[in-house]
């Protein structure tokens, strides 16, 4: 530690937070500050600490390092990668991290005070989801402290998971700590849901070959020939039972246009207990769904297997409900909406496991 500073936080960290007093002696610290706080910047996919040009040490200093710190302990630099223009994202990462900040060192920085109103223990989509609807709470403050998370910005780009996990054990982190690290790399490999599914019909030969008594062989003359034929048929089964939330279905319906490049045809089959209608996909959404009754999975992939035969199924569904007693043939993914069971509770279900998470609207008060 190069000053009595550092010296100091670092002891009361040891008091407080031992597993952060350990990645905080990793960090090195640039003189030259940026502004009159201790800011948090990563260059070359590396922390760096920039203390105030008069870095005395008093509880708001300590204050802010606890903030910093647990923003890298949970990998936020890398989980905001994506989203660095969202303002509301990034209320949410801060109101995390200051949920953990014992209140007897978060009432030195007013930056660190959460609303009234905020929803205790949140995880990260809640607090996401919070601020999206209640942004006229965020104080000055709060709002110039987001201005710090652009020093997490990279031009090369460098700054990778494993570099992240480099930084800090999760095995030294406290169980709390730790379940909010996962919880939000859970988030974000929802939020990538659609790479996901273009992903899984990218991998799917865009055609295939088959047999074909037509004609005979071109190399042998004999029979049966080969065909070429085309493999582009998905079948979409919407989950139409009464937890399925419209703007679920609609994000789904958002996403099938561009899945239309893939797929010479796309069937829609709308599901609870029972099948309730079956059609072709025409590039709209449609203004009514039938169902909204209990939800049965099974029906409707036999009503697929039997009618249709498609190359791929999505269904779409919040997982709620008994898994299907019969694995399809037919490549079969999960995309699971809503408010879905924990993934680990879904082992049974046959095939690709999708979480999807659908960003919240800003401003706007759910009904």
């Amino acid at each position: 530690m190069p000053s009595s500073w550092s010296k100091s936080v670092c002891i009361e960290l040891l008091k407080q937070a031992p597993f952060l007093a350990d990645l905080f002696i990793r960090i090195p610290i640039q003189s030259t500050p940026l502004s009159d706080q201790l800011t948090l910047s990563i260059q070359k996919g590396h922390p760096c600490f920039q203390p105030p040009s008069d870095p005395s040490f008093t509880p708001a200093l300590l204050c802010k390092s606890y903030h910093h710190l647990l923003h890298l302990a949970l990998a936020h630099p890398l989980l905001s990668a994506s989203m660095y223009d969202d303002v509301t994202w990034h209320l949410a990462l801060d109101s995390i991290v200051n949920q953990q900040i014992p209140l007897a060192v978060r009432e030195y920085d007013p930056a660190c005070t959460l609303p009234a109103q905020f929803p205790p223990e949140a995880s990260l989509f809640q607090a996401w989801t919070w601020w999206s609807q209640h942004l006229h709470e965020a104080t000055p403050q709060t709002l110039s402290a987001l201005g710090e998370h652009q020093l997490w910005r990279e031009p090369d780009r460098t700054l990778t998971l494993s570099t992240v996990q480099s930084w800090l054990c999760p095995s030294t982190m406290p169980e709390p700590v730790q379940h909010i690290r996962e919880e939000s790399f859970g988030l974000m490999e929802g939020l990538a849901w659609q790479e996901c599914l273009i992903n899984i019909s990218g991998s799917s030969s865009s055609t295939r070959l088959t047999w074909t008594t037509r004609k005979a062989s071109r190399r042998y003359g004999t029979h049966p020939g080969i065909r070429i034929r085309s493999r582009g048929s998905l079948v979409v089964i919407l989950d139409t039972s009464g937890s399925m939330k419209p703007a679920d279905l609609n994000a789904i319906f958002g996403f099938l246009p561009e899945v239309q490049r893939y797929y010479r045809k796309i069937h829609i089959v709308e599901s609870d207990f029972k099948v309730r209608q079956s059609y072709l996909y025409q590039g709209q959404t449609p203004g009514h769904i039938e169902g909204r009754g209990d939800t049965f999975f099974q029906p409707a992939l036999d009503y697929v297997q039997q009618h249709l035969r498609p190359d791929n199924i999505w269904y779409v569904t919040d997982g709620r409900g008994v898994a299907p007693r019969i694995k399809t043939p037919t490549p079969l993914a999960w995309i699971l909406c809503g408010d879905r069971p924990p993934l680990d509770e879904l082992t049974s279900f046959p095939g690709i496991l999708v979480p999807v998470n659908i960003p919240p609207t800003v401003g706007v008060i759910p009904t």
